[in-house]
Parts: C-alpha cells; structure tokens; sequence
C-alpha cells in the first residue's frame, strides 16, 4: 500500500499570513503607545503637537535606517527600527516641547 499526499493542506496559516499578522498587531501597539505617550509626556495641544512631529519624523528615519541596513544584516528590520526611531523621536519632542514652554 503506496502512502498519498493529502489533498488539502492542514496548516492554519502561511508564513506570509503569520507575518501580515505580526506586523499589524505592531503598528496597533506602536499606535496605542503613541496615544499613552503624547498624553503623559506633554500634555496640552502644543504639546500634542510636538509628540505628534517626533512621532513621525523618528518613524520616518528608523524606516530610512533600516533600508540602509538591510543588505548588510540580511533581513528586514524596519518594524524594530522604526519603534526604535518613534522612540528615540518622542524623547526629542517631549525635552523640546517642555523647554518652548518653559518648563525647564
């Protein structure tokens, strides 16, 4: 008796389906981080206003960065990166948002 190959693949997802996933289940969290992170830093609309700039502008070059590295590490690392650059973005924006207001 010869064995045969099943007619229908059995696994729940592909790996591309797995990673769709995980990539948006990270910009769901990046955003809910960004919320928590706007309303405690600086509070008020100028405030608002800054964490929002540092949010973008640190995404924008983590994203730059990981293009950058990319052919040398092999794989891609824009997702890590760009957390990385929001964050590094946040801590510019709040430090600067806190000295235009003169809280320093």
């Amino acid at each position: 008796m010869t064995r045969r190959a099943p007619l229908v693949d059995y696994r729940a997802m592909s790996l591309e389906g797995v990673m769709l996933i995980a990539r948006a289940s990270l910009v769901l969290a990046m955003i809910a981080a960004a919320v928590v992170c706007r309303a405690f830093a600086a509070p008020g609309r100028r405030g608002d206003a800054f964490m929002l700039a540092g949010t973008l502008a640190g995404v924008a070059s983590g994203v730059a960065i990981a293009a950058l590295i990319r052919r040398s590490a092999g794989t891609d690392w824009s997702g890590l990166v760009a957390c990385l650059g929001m964050m590094a973005g946040w801590a510019v924006a709040a430090a600067w948002s806190r000295r235009v207001n003169g809280e320093v």
